[in-house]
């Protein structure tokens, strides 16, 4: 199989670092509202490529990160009187439940970001 590689600048051949494991990072939801279909696509496209590759007989281990802190989370947090905590709570249940809808897969692993700052 042959992806585009951004680093080089043109396709290139997909050589996993362990045989037969393929490891995949996307950028995950940043959560302060309800999801929209831009977030649907761009979740759809990821889902296809690993669904392929598990279809092809590879593990995928699938990373997908939740920004649970960010301005836009605080903002609409002090503008409805509540926490950030609540307000990322919120929005990431209705960012998982969108995506259950669609028939995505849930990633290997969800890193929050709030486990990795102060």
């Amino acid at each position: 199989m042959r992806l585009h590689d951004t680093a080089l600048g043109h396709p290139a051949d997909l050589v996993p670092r362990r045989p037969g494991v393929v490891s995949m990072y996307i950028c995950g939801p940043t959560v302060y509202d309800h999801p929209h279909v831009g977030h649907g696509r761009f979740l759809l496209v990821f889902d296809v490529l690993r669904r392929y590759l598990e279809w092809g007989g590879n593990e995928v281990v699938y990373v997908s990160n939740v920004t649970d802190i960010d301005d836009k989370i605080i903002t609409r947090a002090n503008k409805e009187g509540r926490s950030a905590e609540d307000v990322a709570v919120e929005f990431e249940k209705a960012s998982y439940d969108a995506v259950a809808r669609l028939g995505v897969k849930r990633p290997t692993h969800d890193p929050h970001a709030t486990a990795y700052v102060g």
